[in-house]
């Protein structure tokens, strides 16, 4: 069994694209199913993240699993406790969300299970390969695909860079000033050969895009205070589809009307991409990082 599931390169290009290939197809669902039979999997949050909790949750039980919730001020985060309740839940899996990724090798570093990233701000690899998953579905030739990102960089906004080292697509990010992602790993993006664009202007970034991430506004202003109507999605394709980039902060009414529907193909996208991603691990299919 792998050690660990943090990042995409974790997974690696073979595991990534088997993913992709998989998802939403009836087979790979039911083969997920059972495979945490009887096996209680703790869940370990250092903040407050309701909808990252539920999809962990319901993806324990659709494998046949039982989940151990534990939240903010329940786990003292990489403290020593929390690290040897992690080496002694003694079960074969564990998902760590709220914390960096160097924060989850220290507290993960001998533990006995394979901790997952629940996600934290610098990585959401299991949401964000979701998200690909369900693009891959809509839109099979991934070289001819581009995602617009509006807003400060998160994990899922870091992921989705890391993901353009592997996956063809074009990226167009509108970061307000101090909300670009990491340098380093944007070095590493732009030698292996993403496709990555930066600006400031959020026309530019939409302009042909056919999926749009809606993050934390532009300009230090609050995701809530960009209205997402005709007008702003006017430089994207007529069929642009809009993704929410954070669990809070956006009402229904803001968002075009598909994307209430979107969301739910997205969550259920979401269950079985984790359930994948946690086979694989089971069976030692994961590279490791």
């Amino acid at each position: 069994m792998s050690k660990h599931f943090f990042r995409l390169r974790d997974l690696g290009h073979a595991g990534i694209w088997s993913i992709l290939h998989g998802a939403g197809k009836r087979e790979a669902a039911e083969s997920a199913q059972g495979c945490l039979q009887g096996v209680s999997v703790p869940l370990l949050f250092a903040e407050h993240a309701p909808g990252d909790r539920l999809l962990l949750t319901l993806a324990v039980r659709g494998m046949g699993g039982n989940e151990i919730y534990f939240g903010p001020g329940e786990w003292p985060g990489a403290e020593c406790t929390a690290q040897r309740f992690v080496f002694d839940c003694g079960g074969p899996l564990c998902a760590i969300g709220g914390l960096t990724v160097n924060a989850l090798e220290r507290t993960a570093a001998d533990c006995a299970c394979a901790p997952t990233n629940g996600g934290g701000p610098d990585a959401h690899p299991c949401r964000l390969l979701a998200d690909l998953a369900l693009m891959h579905t809509r839109r099979p030739d991934m070289s001819a695909t581009r995602i617009a990102w509006v807003g400060g960089a998160g994990g899922l906004a870091h992921s989705l860079v890391e993901a353009a080292m592997y996956i063809p697509f074009e990226l167009f990010m509108a970061l307000p000033e101090g909300g670009e992602p990491d340098r380093e790993l944007l070095s590493l993006a732009f030698a292996a050969g993403a496709k990555i664009f930066l600006t400031r202007d959020i026309p530019i970034a939409l302009d042909g895009a056919h999926f749009v991430y809606i993050g934390s506004g532009q300009a230090g202003a609050e995701d809530g205070d960009l209205q997402i109507d005709g007008k702003f999605m006017e430089p994207a394709q007529p069929d642009a589809q809009v993704l929410l980039a954070r669990e809070t902060g956006r009402r229904a009414w803001d968002m075009p009307e598909d994307c209430t529907v979107l969301e739910r193909e997205r969550f259920a996208m979401h269950l079985q991409v984790q359930g994948l991603i946690w086979q694989r691990m089971l069976c030692g299919n994961i590279a490791e990082g």
